[in-house]
């Protein structure tokens, strides 16, 4: 059984945990007040060196800058995950991934999955450094300040600007 294969099952007994996610993010989704922007699917990959994020291709070219602002922001704040190596695809072989599966549950909700290497990061001519523990640290600390560049810019879009 492929964890990040069953996310469009609608069954429970075969990953319950993926299933109370589904259903909390959803009911979030409904719930007045509460603006779910970003479901985000983490995992280690075991053929690539460093990291990359993949993202729903958006349905119309005017939704690619929000949908690239995550990986833009992350890469700014991660040396190991660049932009450029991010993917923004509808490929049917990741159907039933968790970024693809909540991407057609929540529509309105930008969904990614950032896949990081389980041994270490990419050099400039081939393996760079060993990832540690404190590796791993680092990028979720550059997750939660690429979280908070677009809750900050986005809010600063929402709000008013003050005429004389």
């Amino acid at each position: 059984l492929d964890l990040n294969r069953i996310w469009a099952m609608t069954a429970t007994w075969g990953a319950p945990t993926i299933h109370a996610v589904r259903e909390l993010a959803q009911a979030y989704t409904r719930r007045p007040g509460c603006d779910v922007r970003l479901f985000l699917d983490i995992h280690a990959h075991s053929t690539t060196m460093a990291g990359f994020v993949y993202a729903n291709a958006p349905g119309a070219p005017w939704l690619l800058d929000q949908v690239s602002a995550f990986p833009r922001a992350l890469a700014s704040h991660c040396r190991d995950l660049s932009f450029d190596r991010t993917k923004f695809c509808a490929d049917p072989a990741k159907a039933g991934t968790g970024r693809r599966a909540m991407g057609r549950m929540l529509p309105t909700v930008h969904c990614y999955t950032l896949e990081v290497s389980f041994f270490c990061a990419a050099g400039p001519t081939g393996r760079g450094e060993c990832y540690t523990p404190s590796s791993y640290l680092a990028m979720g600390s550059a997750c939660g300040r690429a979280l908070t560049d677009i809750a900050i810019s986005t809010a600063a879009k929402a709000t008013p600007t003050p005429t004389a």
